[in-house]
């Protein structure tokens, strides 16, 4: 799933990859589908409906209105059963809550085609089955969803209405409509001469893995060879041969040149400014611990050069030293006290990358925008108590004079 998703980075990938009859365009391709990933990052700072607004913003074309917009993002939020707790911020969320969340950031950017990452890895099995029902209802929107799973439940299992299932050396064993109670696939393999029935009330899940002998280490049919001679499988090449052919439907998307960003340089600074404004807001902790320890040191400076006078070259040395050290300190205790942010939203950077929503360059611009009035304000604390308490000159042209080259 993560080579036709274009998520790969490892190893070497041979074979073709056909989109509409035509070979894949990377840029076309990820501007109509959504990838959703095992492990749900996200700005813990945001609400859950502003999480999805900034994903619409970035990552819808130009020609969506904002009211088409917030209409895309309200059905998100009815499809995934999160309207009653929107307003909730990320960072107190269930882990079911939050996975969720990472399909509807995905699915505000109305993609075509939804890829997911064993989105119940790590759930229980009631929160298991309500984020697969929300996968379900976004299946029946007309979106292709494409999702990897492990050891599902039987009421999981039957969501799906069909099945990939590869066996040992990455070989297709089935593939087709699992139907009603999962009766077609059973049929099919029952089918197959020497092939156990499945027992009443047993899951089907576990039952196809152990009849193609899946992580018990016994000698089985090989069931890639009886899924390439069976009916099913012809069927499938056939039907795969048309679909490769270029097609009078699909010619016109040929043709289009997506850009792999949706939304252009400035409402990318504007929508991620905004963000980093709210997150520097509602991370009290981190500006409390600046404006409790620019204070502070002012006044460890301020009072140990307390009025300290020019009469000679060795205090004037003295006021060249404080001078360079405070213009240090600022620096070194800023970069200490934002590290911890930055860290904190690296992961999230990575995974917006990933999926398109802006450049590097305004996601950069817009640390810078978020930190410059918290900068301004320690450094006029910092700058008022000691320059006072040392004595320099009385001058106010001075004094703003000093606090700008601090600035």
């Amino acid at each position: 799933m993560d080579v036709i998703a274009g998520r790969k980075t490892g190893g070497r990938i041979v074979g073709d990859i056909i989109v509409n009859g035509e070979q894949k365009n990377p840029a076309n391709f990820s501007r109509i589908t959504a990838y959703c990933e095992q492990m749900d990052i996200h700005s813990e700072a945001a609400s859950i409906y502003e999480a999805l607004v900034f994903s619409a913003n970035l990552r819808l074309p130009p020609n969506f209105t904002k009211d088409e917009r917030m209409n895309l993002v309200n059905e998100t939020l009815d499809l995934l059963e999160l309207t009653p707790i929107a307003g909730a911020m990320v960072g107190s969320l269930s882990v079911e809550q939050k996975k969720r969340v990472t399909i509807g950031v995905e699915v505000v950017s109305n993609p075509s085609i939804l890829f997911l990452d064993e989105p119940t890895s790590g759930l229980d099995a009631r929160s298991a089955l309500i984020v697969m029902r929300g996968v379900q209802s976004i299946a029946r929107t007309g979106r292709t969803v494409l999702c990897t799973i492990h050891q599902p439940s039987i009421s999981i299992f039957e969501l799906f209405d069909g099945l990939l299932l590869l066996q040992k050396g990455g070989f297709t064993a089935y593939f087709g409509d699992l139907g009603v109670d999962s009766v077609k696939m059973l049929e099919y393999f029952v089918s197959i001469p020497g092939t156990m029935e499945i027992q009443p009330q047993y899951n089907p899940a576990t039952y196809m893995m152990e009849v193609i002998g899946a992580g018990i280490g016994r000698d089985v049919k090989d069931y890639s060879v009886e899924y390439t001679n069976s009916e099913l499988g012809k069927t499938n090449r056939e039907r795969t041969l048309q679909l490769a052919e270029v097609s009078e439907d699909f010619i016109c998307h040929s043709t289009l040149n997506y850009r792999p960003i949706a939304t252009g340089f400035w409402n990318q600074l504007k929508a991620l400014t905004k963000k980093q404004q709210l997150t520097y807001w509602r991370n009290p902790q981190y500006n409390f611990m600046r404006m409790f320890l620019f204070p502070l040191f002012a006044v460890i400076f301020g009072t140990t050069f307390y009025q300290l006078s020019a009469a000679s070259v060795k205090k004037i040395n003295s006021h060249i030293g404080l001078i360079y050290n405070s213009m240090d300190f600022i620096g070194v205790i800023n970069l200490m006290t934002v590290l911890e942010v930055t860290c904190a939203e690296r992961a999230v950077f990575y995974r917006e990358r990933m999926s398109n929503y802006y450049g590097p360059l305004p996601y950069s611009l817009s640390l810078w925008f978020a930190e410059i009035p918290y900068l301004i304000i320690v450094i006029i604390l910092f700058v008022t108590i000691e320059y006072w308490l040392v004595g320099w000159s009385n001058d106010a042209g001075d004094f703003f004079f000093f606090i700008g080259c601090l600035l």
